[in-house]
């Protein structure tokens, strides 16, 4: 290991962003937060937190670098900010980047010029971007469709992920760099993940022969990386310290609420490495099925034999990333509630008697679970089957959430986390609307999720 990895900023560094925030006056960092949207939240800047600096991105350019100058210990560090001078004046402007800096009269750009807003800028890259799509740049599609990845996946921590350079590790010829971190549950442990973009027309991807595709050799230096004990203490550091400061970003916006359970249970949690990146393939729009192409399926069965794991989708769009993952056990356990369930005599709940007043008002008896219930009920929160933070209201009306809500048949395509997304619907709903879930055992909800826990745990499927 020739230097460590890091993330994070000093806590000078972090007073000075805190005053910034609470100044009453207009600052670069007021608006580069109001343009900062989290992973999972939809369109617009992304952050990542780096070595004592910041990068704020739009579609994989940098549109802001925040750094922080020399100070004594206890004072605000001077904070500064970056961005590359073709956004402010064009591609003709140069290769060099400016710095926004504050003088006498106010901010200017080191170059001499007047401050242009970070939404101009923003504005300007989406443009520049609009003809690398319409140029059908292939780099251009990778960085809009991880974009687009981090939009629809909370989970994700971190993007454009570099390692320093190990001379130590064979094949390693520059700084590994992976496009997505992200977050995933294990039953009671926290899990970084790593993941690989490629559009599916890279030819990265294929090779013909029994050689091994370029993509094979690039995943095999990140996993001695990841396999690695230093660099894993390292990595692991490090990314306790970005959720951590993720969060305080997000409260110095004035947002309240969590940016996503994992994010929150990271920094004190039992946090480890998945040692094994994986690869996630998306098209460029210009294919409607990616597994109708003739050639595809024997390079995919090529790199699922050299034991990479595959997220294909046609869309960056239609891609989510796996956040709560379950065993072979786990399926297995809730499987074999089945039988008793499926009884022709069982009966989930019962109603105690009826009261009426002396003014004549009827007040119904309350529900009460039978034992085989609650023993479900009970193993449901203690097997990991109910999501802590998940906000199942919102999932209901998502897509994803009415297709599943829709008809039990509908759980038959149904992977471990969209059972257990509807399960804890089910279960925290009926704390708010009693028979909620004696509704689901009628309707036969519960026995498809335990038939369907039942093939999974046969086939020892994996979330992705």
């Amino acid at each position: 290991m020739n230097r460590t990895f890091r993330r994070g900023i000093r806590s000078e560094a972090l007073s000075t962003l805190r005053a910034m925030a609470e100044a009453p006056e207009e600052n670069w960092w007021k608006e580069l937060l109001r343009l900062w949207t989290p992973s999972g939240r939809g369109d617009g800047l992304r952050l990542a937190v780096r070595e004592n600096t910041l990068d704020f991105y739009r579609k994989g350019n940098v549109v802001a670098h925040v750094g922080f100058g020399q100070c004594k210990k206890g004072e605000c560090a001077p904070a500064y900010v970056k961005t590359h001078i073709k956004y402010l004046r064009g591609e003709s402007a140069g290769g060099s980047y400016i710095k926004l800096m504050k003088g006498v009269d106010g901010w200017n750009w080191s170059d001499g010029a007047a401050p242009i807003s970070f939404s101009t800028i923003k504005e300007n890259i989406d443009l520049r971007m609009k003809g690398v799509r319409d140029a059908g740049s292939e780099k251009g599609m990778e960085k809009v469709g991880v974009d687009t990845i981090v939009g629809s996946n909370a989970a994700v921590i971190d993007l454009e992920m570099a390692l320093p350079l190990d001379v130590a590790i064979p094949g390693s010829v520059g700084a590994p760099r992976m496009d997505l971190v992200a977050l995933e549950k294990h039953g009671n442990e926290i899990r970084i993940v790593f993941w690989e973009a490629k559009t599916f027309d890279d030819p990265r991807l294929r090779i013909d022969g029994d050689s091994a595709a370029e993509v094979n050799g690039q995943l095999d230096t990140y996993s001695k990386y990841l396999a690695n004990s230093a660099w894993q203490a390292a990595i692991i550091s490090a990314y306790r310290e970005t959720c951590e400061l993720l969060k305080e970003f997000w409260s110095m916006r004035g947002e309240r609420g969590p940016l996503h359970p994992l994010v929150d249970a990271a920094p004190r949690g039992d946090l480890n490495i998945d040692e094994k990146p994986r690869l996630v393939i998306f098209d460029n729009g210009s294919r409607t099925n990616i597994d109708e192409d003739p050639y595809w399926q024997r390079h995919r069965k090529k790199l699922v034999n050299a034991g990479i794991e595959l997220l294909v989708k046609d869309r960056a769009s239609e891609i989510t990333l796996p956040v709560w993952c379950f065993t072979s056990e786990q399926y297995a356990a809730l499987a074999a509630f089945n039988d008793t369930f499926s009884s022709s005599d069982f009966v989930f709940s019962k109603f105690g008697d009826s009261s009426k007043s002396d003014d004549g008002v009827i007040t119904l008896g309350e529900e009460i679970f039978t034992v085989d219930a609650n023993r479900f009920v009970n193993f449901a929160y203690d097997c990991g089957w109910v999501l802590d933070g998940f906000k199942y209201s919102e999932w209901m009306t998502s897509p994803e959430g009415k297709f599943f809500w829709s008809s039990p048949e509908n759980l038959k395509q149904a992977s471990g986390e969209q059972i257990a997304k509807l399960l804890t619907t089910f279960v925290r709903g009926d704390r708010f609307c009693e028979g909620t879930l004696s509704t689901a055992a009628d309707e036969g909800f519960l026995t498809a999720m335990m038939r369907r826990a039942d093939e999974l745990a046969r086939a020892n499927a994996k979330p992705l």
